[in-house]
């Protein structure tokens, strides 16, 4: 038994020997230049470097050359020393005299004489001029080099001359580099950095045992720490003193956002976000030891100097070392930028699976959308076990029961405008291409061609979307006031409207009022205009909070990328400081007297909409009292167009919303006219006017003259030229000064202020009243192929669904365009494909939303209505 351990020591080193054999060969056993007996690949000699007191042992060892592509894998370490052999895991570990020897692609190499040592890159020449087959070999080994390289054989050239627009740069290499710069030529410049590298360390091996425990002979620069000055070091020493077989230096060099196309049109440089993640470097010993992962930063830089002759990209990327913060880079590229006439002007980093400083948020929303989805699925449960045994407010919440309540299609239903399923549909849809081509253009890779772009005439087309609000509005007065008239809201029981021509007064209502007694119709009044308003309130608040919630909570579980950190800083921040701002109803006022940004910034039509919500019964109510109802309705709606005429002449504003890169011109504009309720109110009292005409149309019988003389073809055809004349002045009457320019400095106006003054006051009421006319044609029956492609039945379940994808359209928009991990180049057919994408998910997200949080409450306020 005592002798096992010695016959197993003695098999392994039996072993060990039989494996030398195999490749090592005594030097006397070869005449001096003869390879022959090594075979036909191309063989290295390695000798030990002399070294006193020390046995010299000389070998020839058989090197096997990676024929494939794939020349980085799969490659060892061998070193030969006169003490021990080297660690085959850890190059790091070796002590012998000489440095690592990667087969392949060796390191350090002697000729065929054995006269001196090569360097690789005079190996790779001098190899490549040897034989066909060595060139094959060292293409198949440069080929794997990252594509920046314009010299494939001097990979540390790129990065010698570039670091100092993407790492945070020591300040004793940075000044004598930069000092040096303007007499130095490229090749000379990149000599000159080995030789400040060399004399940091004080040698040229910097693998020397003795040289690396040696102190830093520099002193630490103070923006820098002192770990992120060791590990930027160790990515110099990693490019000037390679080791091949560990390649992440290369792979964070390549990972950098190194823009060579498309800087005329301010493309971005966005690197590689995953690659510079994926980094994991460690090395070095003693005092030079380093270990760390990538960290990605996205730079954004300003011209100060508008006579440089250096073109650098607004926006690029870079991966540093873990250990460095923003702010070090920041003073780094402050100090390195300003030399060629640039600053930067941020810059946001990113570590992999770095830990969420946002936990509250995300708890608070993912409590609200829980709580919201529990009823939701206790509700649903119930219905299908208790089935018609389920009570009312249980089964209100059963996705089920809703579900079939939304995809119900209803046809000839006489309670229903059907046109408006259709209209809903192409209108919401017509607002989300609006947001994609407004918004798209800042995460673009061609900035510069905006103006191009969206300059031809068929992009006021585009442009109208605006437009499509104003339909919302209308539609909104057109159901309001129907509603209005065709409910008791100040009496029991209102009188037959139907008058004597020669009266002008609803003489009856004011009978049946006085009757009844001021006290009670007042209160009255009161406790249904307080339920008039709980039932919108109700209607509206609790989808408004769940996309509220997950905007602010759990949406940057959604997004991820180069742009994160600006998600977090234009978004998110602002959405969790504000976040009641678009639950309060008044958000069009606060983003304008106290310049906040929320969670939902299309929430300011909400707001204007509830606030003519509010005032709807005390201009619509009156109504009943005239027997000339539509002259009454003329005049609020001529009021209302009169208002944002006269302030857009007053205060010398845009006549509309035009394009252009004057921010000044256009934030008044949206500040005085676009988020105001006052001067959106005249779409809303032409819906009015358009709902007491169609109510008067559809109690008319065939028979009667005036149906005859509406329905008569050359009316009708009179009527859509109209239409058409007044719908393409609306959309193609801003062409001429509609067209974006670089120009920040003057305003955009018509020749003259009396056609800013008529059409800043009847444009928006013009384009009301055309789809006034096509709702009450439509309507009436005499719509023909419009009115079958409007009233179709496909539209319905998607139209009960219009106000969830509204809320939810534009934040889904948002985290899509932060997620980009590269510039898009921005064309017609992009931006068209990216929103129809952008439609479909706002889709799929807006019916879950609907069954949360918006069906259940609506359910709800029917059961409290009949109570």
């Amino acid at each position: 038994m005592a002798r096992t351990p010695l016959l197993i020591v003695f098999l392994v080193i039996v072993t060990y020997l039989s494996d030398i054999s195999c490749y090592v060969q005594p030097r006397n056993q070869l005449e001096d230049g003869d390879y022959s007996q090594l075979g036909n690949k191309p063989s290295i000699v390695i000798e030990n470097l002399q070294n006193d007191n020390k046995l010299t042992h000389k070998y020839e060892r058989r090197v096997k050359v990676p024929e494939s592509d794939h020349a980085l894998d799969n490659l060892e370490t061998v070193h030969f020393t006169s003490r021990q052999n080297c660690d085959r895991e850890n190059a790091y570990n070796c002590t012998g005299e000489i440095g690592p020897i990667i087969i392949g692609v060796p390191g350090y190499l002697v000729d065929q004489q054995n006269e001196h040592l090569k360097s690789l890159r005079e190996f790779y020449e001098e190899l490549s001029a040897k034989t066909e087959e060595s060139e094959t070999i060292v293409t198949n080994f440069l080929e794997k080099t990252p594509s920046f390289i314009i010299s494939r054989r001097n990979i540390k050239k790129s990065f010698n001359e570039n670091s100092v627009f993407f790492l945070p740069i020591p300040r004793w290499l940075s000044d004598r580099k930069n000092n040096t710069s303007q007499e130095l030529s490229n090749g000379e410049r990149n000599d000159y950095l080995d030789s400040e590298i060399n004399n940091y360390y004080g040698s040229d091996d910097w693998y020397d045992e003795d040289v690396a425990e040696k102190p830093l002979n520099i002193t630490r620069p103070p923006e820098l720490s002192e770990k992120c000055m060791r590990d930027v070091n160790g990515m110099f020493l990693a490019f000037n003193r390679p080791l091949i077989h560990d390649i992440w230096h290369l792979s964070m060099m390549d990972s950098w956002g190194k823009s060579k196309d498309g800087l005329m049109i301010a493309n971005h440089a966005l690197g590689f976000f995953n690659e510079c993640h994926d980094v994991s470097a460690r090395g070095g010993r003693g005092n030079h030891a380093y270990a760390f992962s990538g960290q990605y930063c996205l730079i954004n830089t300003y011209k100060i100097d508008n006579e440089t002759k250096f073109l650098i990209p607004r926006s690029y990327s870079t991966c540093i070392p873990s250990s460095c913060s923003p702010d070090e880079l920041q003073s780094s590229l402050d100090y390195q930028l300003r030399q060629y006439g640039y600053i930067a002007t941020a810059v946001e980093c990113q570590q992999k699976n770095e830990p969420l400083a946002s936990g509250p948020w995300v708890v608070a929303g993912c409590t609200v959308i829980g709580v919201m989805t529990l009823a939701v699925l206790i509700g649903t449960c119930a219905d299908l076990i208790l089935k018609e045994k389920t009570p009312l407010i249980i089964k209100a919440f059963s996705a089920t029961e809703n579900m079939g309540k939304i995809m119900t299609v209803k046809i000839n239903d006489p309670r229903e405008i059907s046109c408006l399923h259709g209209m809903r549909v192409m209108s919401i849809c017509w607002v989300l291409l609006g947001h994609q081509y407004a918004f798209i253009f800042y995460f673009s890779g061609n900035f510069v061609d905006v103006v191009d772009l969206i300059a031809p005439w068929p992009m006021q087309i585009m442009w109208s979307g605006l437009r499509a609000v104003d339909t919302f509005f209308t539609v909104a007065g057109i159901l309001l006031t129907k509603s209005l008239l065709a409910n008791d809201f100040c009496v029991a029981s209102e009188p037959d409207n139907e008058q004597p021509n020669n009266s002008f007064i609803n003489k009856p209502l004011i009978q049946s009022i006085k009757a009844q007694g001021a006290v009670k119709t007042i209160s009255k009044f009161i406790f249904n205009y307080a339920f008039f308003i709980f039932i919108r309130i109700v209607r509206m608040m609790p989808a408004m909070l769940l996309v509220i919630m997950f905007c602010a909570g759990p949406s940057e579980w959604f997004v991820t990328g180069p742009y994160f950190r600006k998600f977090q800083k234009y978004f998110l921040s602002d959405c969790r400081n504000n976040w009641w701002v678009d639950l309060s109803f008044f958000s069009n006022i606060l983003m304008v007297t106290e310049d906040l940004t929320t969670c939902a910034p299309q929430s300011w039509y909400i707001a204007v909409d509830f606030q003519l919500y509010l005032i709807a019964p005390f201009f619509i109510l009156p109504v009943k009292f005239f027997k000339h109802k539509l002259t009454y309705l003329s005049v609020l709606t001529l009021i209302s167009c009169l208002i944002p005429g006269i302030i857009v002449v007053a205060k010398d504003l845009m006549p509309a919303l035009i394009m252009t890169f004057n921010a000044d011109p256009t934030n008044d504009y949206m500040d005085e006219i676009y988020l105001m309720t006052y001067a959106r109110a005249s779409p809303y009292f032409v819906g009015a006017a358009c709902a007491v005409i169609l109510e008067r149309a559809l109690k008319l019988k065939q028979g009667e003259r005036w149906w005859n003389r509406v329905s008569n073809k050359v009316i009708l055809a009179i009527g859509w030229v109209l239409f058409t004349i007044v719908i393409l002045t609306v959309v193609f009457s801003l062409e001429d000064i509609n067209k974006p320019t670089w120009d920040t400095t003057t305003v955009p106006h018509f020749p003259s202020k009396f056609l800013e003054f008529i059409y800043a006051s009847f444009i928006i009421a013009a384009w009301a009243a055309c789809i006034g006319w096509m709702i009450i044609i439509c309507s009436m029956g005499l719509g023909g192929p419009l009115n079958t492609f409007l009233s179709h039945p496909m539209w319905q379940p998607c139209s009960r669904v219009t106000f969830s994808v509204f809320l939810i359209s534009l934040p889904m928009q948002e985290m899509i365009f932060y997620s980009f991990h590269q510039a898009l180049y921005v064309t017609h057919l992009n931006i068209m494909l990216s929103c129809g994408g952008v439609i479909l998910f706002s889709y799929l997200a807006a019916f879950p939303i609907s069954l949360i949080a918006e069906a259940p409450y609506i359910n709800l306020l029917k059961i409290l209505r009949k109570k």
